[in-house]
């Protein structure tokens, strides 16, 4: 059999409503989105309440000294519309102590990746116009691609599905 790593340094970005944790930890996604928002009225459009879930693989192979900035631009924004820096003394290598995995009986070359989860809220969002939520993620000069997120109005898409 052939295993097949994922390449790292790796970003992707979940867009909802609002994130809401329970006592036990887990988590709750509320008003997720696909690959598109639809605004029901015009431009600018508030929306109260909306957040971005980054998650972020490293591996301690990648050697990777540079702090990461999360960025959120909103569609009209020239600049990222909020950022947050995570700086490389902040970032905690999320593997299970070497006793824990003997007790799983568990290959440790399988903990050998750092997982970030981010949820960075923009409330309230502003949308200027339509076109992209594009979110970032920066090591130095690197940039992780980790998603966007289309947003029109139902009037620009019911034009779009009356013109096609």
């Amino acid at each position: 059999m052939t295993i097949i790593n994922p390449p790292t340094p790796f970003a992707y970005a979940t867009y909802c409503d609002e994130v809401r944790t329970e006592n036990t930890g887990k988590e709750i996604y509320i008003g997720v989105y696909g690959p598109y928002m639809i605004l029901n009225g015009e431009y600018p459009f508030l929306l109260p309440n909306f957040a971005v879930i980054f998650h972020y693989w490293e591996s301690p192979s990648d050697n990777i000294i540079d702090d990461l900035r999360f960025t959120i631009s909103l569609p009209g924004d020239d600049e990222p519309t909020i950022q947050k820096v995570i700086s490389r003394n902040d970032i905690q290598h999320q593997q299970p102590p070497s006793s824990k995995i003997d007790e799983l009986d568990v290959d440790p070359s399988s903990f050998r990746f750092t997982h970030m989860k981010i949820v960075i809220h923009v409330t309230p969002a502003i949308f200027k116009r339509s076109g992209r939520v594009r979110c970032r993620v920066y090591l130095g000069d690197l940039e992780i691609r980790a998603g966007t997120l289309a947003i029109m109005t139902a009037t620009e898409l019911q034009n779009f599905s009356s013109s096609n």
